[in-house]
Protein backbone atom coordinates (compact mmCIF):
# COMPACT_ATOMS: atom_id res chain seq x y z
CA UNK A 1 0.00 0.00 0.00
CA UNK A 2 1.62 3.71 -1.24
CA UNK A 3 0.63 6.31 1.62
CA UNK A 4 0.57 9.47 0.07
CA UNK A 5 1.30 12.28 2.04
CA UNK A 6 1.59 16.02 1.18
CA UNK A 7 4.42 18.41 1.66
CA UNK A 8 3.60 19.39 5.18
CA UNK A 9 3.85 15.77 6.03
CA UNK A 10 6.77 15.39 4.18
CA UNK A 11 8.32 17.89 6.31
CA UNK A 12 7.24 16.84 9.44
CA UNK A 13 8.66 13.12 8.49
CA UNK A 14 11.73 14.89 7.41
CA UNK A 15 12.37 16.52 11.14
CA UNK A 16 11.95 13.72 13.15
CA UNK A 17 15.15 11.89 14.55
CA UNK A 18 15.52 8.75 14.75
CA UNK A 19 14.52 7.82 18.02
CA UNK A 20 12.65 4.53 19.89
CA UNK A 21 9.47 5.62 21.16
CA UNK A 22 7.50 8.16 19.41
CA UNK A 23 4.00 9.54 20.18
CA UNK A 24 1.59 11.15 17.36
CA UNK A 25 -0.66 13.44 19.37
CA UNK A 26 -3.76 14.07 17.57
CA UNK A 27 -2.59 11.28 15.02
CA UNK A 28 -5.77 11.19 13.17
CA UNK A 29 -5.36 8.77 9.87
CA UNK A 30 -1.87 7.64 11.66
CA UNK A 31 0.47 7.83 8.70
CA UNK A 32 3.02 9.67 9.85
CA UNK A 33 3.68 7.15 12.70
CA UNK A 34 3.39 4.26 9.95
CA UNK A 35 5.48 5.56 7.41
CA UNK A 36 8.49 6.59 10.54
CA UNK A 37 7.77 3.24 11.72
CA UNK A 38 8.62 1.45 7.91
CA UNK A 39 11.21 3.62 7.19
CA UNK A 40 13.23 2.52 10.73
CA UNK A 41 13.04 6.25 11.85
CA UNK A 42 11.11 4.72 15.22
CA UNK A 43 10.96 1.53 16.63
CA UNK A 44 7.79 1.73 18.70
CA UNK A 45 4.89 4.33 17.99
CA UNK A 46 2.15 5.95 20.58
CA UNK A 47 -0.73 7.05 18.34
CA UNK A 48 -2.96 9.24 20.78
CA UNK A 49 -6.14 11.02 19.45
CA UNK A 50 -9.14 12.63 21.73
CA UNK A 51 -11.43 10.55 18.84
CA UNK A 52 -11.92 7.41 19.15
CA UNK A 53 -13.32 7.54 15.69
CA UNK A 54 -10.04 8.96 14.04
CA UNK A 55 -8.39 6.62 15.95
CA UNK A 56 -10.34 3.55 14.11
CA UNK A 57 -8.92 4.69 11.13
CA UNK A 58 -5.26 4.57 12.63
CA UNK A 59 -6.27 1.40 13.48
CA UNK A 60 -7.29 0.27 10.69
CA UNK A 61 -4.34 1.43 8.58
CA UNK A 62 -2.10 -0.16 10.40
CA UNK A 63 -3.83 -3.71 10.45
CA UNK A 64 -3.60 -3.09 6.83
CA UNK A 65 0.17 -2.29 7.38
CA UNK A 66 0.51 -5.19 9.30
CA UNK A 67 2.58 -2.68 11.70
CA UNK A 68 1.76 -2.74 15.54
CA UNK A 69 1.51 0.50 17.87
CA UNK A 70 0.10 1.67 20.76
CA UNK A 71 -3.40 3.43 19.93
CA UNK A 72 -4.69 5.42 22.89
CA UNK A 73 -7.59 7.77 23.07
CA UNK A 74 -5.98 10.27 25.37
CA UNK A 75 -6.61 14.51 25.66
CA UNK A 76 -3.30 15.56 24.65
CA UNK A 77 -0.48 13.53 26.63
CA UNK A 78 -2.86 12.88 29.71
CA UNK A 79 -2.94 9.31 29.22
CA UNK A 80 0.08 8.52 27.71
CA UNK A 81 2.52 6.52 29.90
CA UNK A 82 5.98 5.32 29.78
CA UNK A 83 9.56 7.11 28.37
CA UNK A 84 8.98 8.96 25.09
CA UNK A 85 12.13 10.00 22.78
CA UNK A 86 9.90 12.01 20.01
CA UNK A 87 7.04 14.10 20.42
CA UNK A 88 4.86 14.97 17.61
CA UNK A 89 1.89 17.78 17.54
CA UNK A 90 0.83 19.32 14.23
CA UNK A 91 -1.99 20.57 12.35
CA UNK A 92 -3.55 22.23 15.42
CA UNK A 93 -3.70 25.80 16.57
CA UNK A 94 -0.75 27.56 18.77
CA UNK A 95 -2.92 27.72 21.59
CA UNK A 96 -4.19 24.43 21.43
CA UNK A 97 -0.13 23.01 21.19
CA UNK A 98 0.49 25.44 24.19
CA UNK A 99 -1.88 23.73 26.28
CA UNK A 100 -1.09 20.34 25.38
CA UNK A 101 2.46 21.00 26.02
CA UNK A 102 1.83 22.44 29.56
CA UNK A 103 -0.75 20.33 30.67
CA UNK A 104 1.44 16.93 29.61
CA UNK A 105 4.76 18.92 31.21
CA UNK A 106 5.33 16.20 33.38
CA UNK A 107 5.29 13.47 30.24
CA UNK A 108 7.57 15.30 28.14
CA UNK A 109 10.89 13.88 30.11
CA UNK A 110 13.33 15.59 27.69
CA UNK A 111 11.89 14.10 24.84
CA UNK A 112 12.61 16.36 20.91
CA UNK A 113 9.17 18.19 20.56
CA UNK A 114 8.42 18.18 16.48
CA UNK A 115 5.59 20.84 16.29
CA UNK A 116 3.32 21.71 13.35
CA UNK A 117 1.27 24.94 14.18
CA UNK A 118 -1.30 26.64 11.93
CA UNK A 119 -0.59 29.81 12.66
CA UNK A 120 0.66 32.02 15.39
CA UNK A 121 3.82 29.94 15.24
CA UNK A 122 5.64 32.88 17.25
CA UNK A 123 3.82 31.87 20.34
CA UNK A 124 4.37 28.54 20.16
CA UNK A 125 8.00 29.96 19.82
CA UNK A 126 8.19 32.22 23.12
CA UNK A 127 6.33 29.05 24.80
CA UNK A 128 8.99 26.62 24.24
CA UNK A 129 10.90 28.51 26.82
CA UNK A 130 8.62 28.87 29.36
CA UNK A 131 8.46 24.84 29.98
CA UNK A 132 12.91 24.94 29.20
CA UNK A 133 12.94 23.93 25.48
CA UNK A 134 15.29 25.78 23.32
CA UNK A 135 14.24 26.13 19.63
CA UNK A 136 16.53 23.92 17.41
CA UNK A 137 15.56 24.71 13.76
CA UNK A 138 12.59 25.34 11.54
CA UNK A 139 11.00 24.18 8.24
CA UNK A 140 8.87 26.48 6.18
CA UNK A 141 6.68 24.78 3.95
CA UNK A 142 4.34 25.17 1.22
CA UNK A 143 1.16 22.91 1.26
CA UNK A 144 -2.11 23.67 -0.21
CA UNK A 145 -1.15 27.01 -1.61
CA UNK A 146 -0.61 27.64 2.33
CA UNK A 147 2.88 28.17 4.05
CA UNK A 148 3.69 26.56 7.99
CA UNK A 149 6.53 26.05 9.70
CA UNK A 150 7.83 22.66 11.63
CA UNK A 151 9.56 24.02 15.02
CA UNK A 152 11.94 21.27 16.14
CA UNK A 153 12.60 21.92 19.35
CA UNK A 154 14.95 20.09 22.71
CA UNK A 155 15.45 20.91 26.30
CA UNK A 156 17.91 23.94 26.62
CA UNK A 157 18.15 27.64 28.31
CA UNK A 158 18.70 29.25 25.01
CA UNK A 159 16.31 32.31 25.22
CA UNK A 160 15.30 34.09 22.34
CA UNK A 161 14.70 37.84 21.42
CA UNK A 162 11.27 39.49 20.83
CA UNK A 163 12.81 39.58 17.35
CA UNK A 164 13.98 35.64 17.02
CA UNK A 165 10.51 34.52 18.54
CA UNK A 166 8.64 36.49 16.06
CA UNK A 167 10.65 35.57 13.15
CA UNK A 168 11.88 32.31 14.08
CA UNK A 169 15.31 30.08 13.57
CA UNK A 170 14.24 30.03 9.50
CA UNK A 171 17.93 30.63 8.43
CA UNK A 172 18.98 27.38 8.80
CA UNK A 173 17.18 24.30 6.58
CA UNK A 174 15.14 26.51 4.45
CA UNK A 175 16.55 28.34 0.77
CA UNK A 176 16.09 32.05 0.33
CA UNK A 177 13.02 31.12 -1.85
CA UNK A 178 11.36 29.85 0.92
CA UNK A 179 12.24 32.42 3.66
CA UNK A 180 11.32 35.30 1.31
CA UNK A 181 8.05 33.76 1.20
CA UNK A 182 7.26 33.31 4.28
CA UNK A 183 8.62 36.82 5.71
CA UNK A 184 6.50 38.48 2.93
CA UNK A 185 3.53 36.39 3.92
CA UNK A 186 4.09 37.98 7.69
CA UNK A 187 4.91 41.58 6.25
CA UNK A 188 1.46 41.41 4.05
CA UNK A 189 -0.69 39.96 7.28
CA UNK A 190 1.52 42.96 9.76
CA UNK A 191 0.44 45.57 7.09
CA UNK A 192 -3.33 44.15 7.24
CA UNK A 193 -3.40 44.13 11.10
CA UNK A 194 -1.64 48.22 11.21
CA UNK A 195 -4.26 48.85 8.81
CA UNK A 196 -7.17 47.76 11.05
CA UNK A 197 -5.90 49.30 13.93
CA UNK A 198 -5.35 52.41 12.30
CA UNK A 199 -9.48 52.53 11.52
CA UNK A 200 -9.79 51.64 14.54
CA UNK A 201 -12.09 54.37 16.93
CA UNK A 202 -10.41 53.48 19.50
CA UNK A 203 -6.98 53.18 18.95
CA UNK A 204 -4.63 50.65 21.07
CA UNK A 205 -1.19 52.83 21.30
CA UNK A 206 0.81 49.77 22.89
CA UNK A 207 -0.59 47.00 20.21
CA UNK A 208 0.27 49.74 17.07
CA UNK A 209 3.95 50.04 18.65
CA UNK A 210 4.30 45.98 18.40
CA UNK A 211 3.13 45.47 15.30
CA UNK A 212 4.97 48.71 13.77
CA UNK A 213 8.08 46.96 15.38
CA UNK A 214 7.10 43.99 14.10
CA UNK A 215 6.94 44.83 10.72
CA UNK A 216 10.32 47.00 10.83
CA UNK A 217 11.78 43.55 11.71
CA UNK A 218 10.51 41.99 8.61
CA UNK A 219 11.41 44.62 6.58
CA UNK A 220 14.94 44.58 7.77
CA UNK A 221 15.59 40.69 6.84
CA UNK A 222 13.81 41.21 3.31
CA UNK A 223 15.81 44.03 2.54
CA UNK A 224 18.71 41.76 3.40
CA UNK A 225 17.87 38.57 1.88
CA UNK A 226 15.15 39.16 -0.58
CA UNK A 227 15.24 42.57 -2.49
Amino acid sequence: MLLHVDARQAALLQAVPHCNRLADIGTDHGKLPALLLMKGVCKQAVLADISVLSLQKARDLFHDLRLEGDFVVSDGLSSIDGALDCIVIAGMGSATICHILESGREKLGGAILVLGPNLKEEETRAFLQIIGYALLYEYIVEANQKLYCILVAAPGARKLSDRECFIGKIHEKNTVQSICKYLRKKEKALRIRLAGLQQSSQTDEQEMSVQKQRLEWVLEELKVLCL
